[in-house]
């Protein structure tokens, strides 16, 4: 049963490397899904769609609690889950937000890319459809598989840093600013699925710039004590990439380690990426380069090296997986939900989830 509580939400009362895999270099090809659920057809339901929904469900709401996650989330996903016509009979093999030239969907498995320039309507991660569509392209995931996010970093990388005012002691910067709010919005929803697909034992990915500030945002922080992050730094520019591009990915999982292995020679090209200039008062600033935009996509042989990361491991983040999920399941009387005013209402107001809650109640 829901009711409403603080801040006017849903609050929902519901009674997540032992052993690697044999290394391997080959790659399955994939079925690139495009269509999203959120759309006048209804989905299937037959037996076998009905069986995989209510797994899936468990499997969520088990992982939520025993992470401790926030109410709201459990919120979010019952209601998820009670909408009708949702297809949950094809469970996916990995989901790429921000997918741009889509270099890791192309060769993963059985995948969904996301990204407003392959669907305005219902791929933007800002708008109420469009996040509903991503809760969607998680949930249906299978457990151990896999989630690759790359939030929109330009107001968080330090050449945006003189109009933001980001900085480690003030990582929302200046949310006057139309631009620094969609960022911060962008990134709060971005955590929460990377915090749903963690609850299944994903493999998942977050990667940023360098000099990103993201990982000082208060609900980037907040999900640090829910769940353990590994932070690697790599250049793409040992992926194929024509620019050095330092990198962070952010994950949960060790194997990451292991794209290493698959870097390559860098072969640099001239670009223009950074412009510096002094002002009329003789202070230096910087803007970015005519090439600084093009540079945003992955390069090919950086979703070559994580695809071949993901099927090297893939049995033995299965396993691990799902037996963190058994044993979820087991201690489910023990653990709570975080029922924290203050933490339910920070994620509710940075991911502006009021509108999803009443959109997923909508669609009963």
């Amino acid at each position: 049963r829901f009711g409403r509580n603080f801040s006017g939400f849903f609050v929902c009362r519901l009674c997540l490397l032992t052993e690697m895999g044999k290394p391997s270099t080959k790659v399955r090809v994939n079925k690139v899904r495009k269509s999203m659920p959120f759309q006048p057809d209804g989905g299937p339901h037959d037996s076998e769609a009905r069986g995989m929904k209510a797994k899936q469900r468990q499997w969520m709401m088990d992982g939520l609690r025993a992470m401790k996650a926030p109410v709201v989330f459990a919120t979010m996903v019952a209601l998820l889950f009670q909408v009708d016509g949702l297809d949950w009979s094809k469970p996916s093999d990995h989901f790429e937000c921000f997918a741009g030239d889509m270099a890791v969907t192309r060769e993963g498995r059985d995948a969904y890319p996301y990204d407003i320039k392959l669907d305005p309507a219902r791929m933007d991660l800002a708008s109420t459809e469009g996040f509903a569509n991503a809760l969607w392209s998680v949930a249906n995931l299978k457990p151990g598989s896999g989630h690759l996010t790359a939030p929109v970093c330009s107001t968080f990388v330090f050449m945006s840093r003189g109009t933001t005012q980001r900085s480690r002691t003030k990582p929302l910067g200046r949310t006057d600013y139309p631009s620094v709010r969609l960022g911060n919005l962008l990134c709060c929803r971005a955590l929460i699925l990377v915090i749903l697909a963690a609850c299944k034992g994903c493999m998942w990915v977050l990667e940023q710039l360098a000099s990103s500030t993201m990982e000082w945002h208060p609900l980037f922080q907040k999900m640090l004590k829910m769940i353990d992050v590994r932070k690697m730094f790599i250049s793409m520019c040992n992926y194929g990439g024509p620019t050095r591009k330092p990198t962070i990915l952010y994950t949960g999982h060790s194997e990451i380690d292991y794209i290493r292995e698959y870097e390559v020679e860098p072969s640099l090209e001239p670009r223009s990426m950074v412009v510096r200039y002094q002002n009329a008062k003789g202070e230096c600033r910087i803007h970015g380069g005519s090439d600084l935009k093009s540079s945003q996509s992955y390069p090919r042989r950086f979703g070559v090296a994580l695809a071949k990361v993901r099927t090297r491991f893939h049995k033995s983040i299965r396993r691990r997986a799902f037996k963190a999920l058994r044993d979820a399941r087991k201690n489910r009387h023990v653990s709570k939900y975080n029922a924290s005013s203050r933490v339910n209402r920070a994620w509710m107001a940075g991911g502006d989830l009021q509108p999803i809650l009443d959109f997923l109640s909508s669609r009963q």
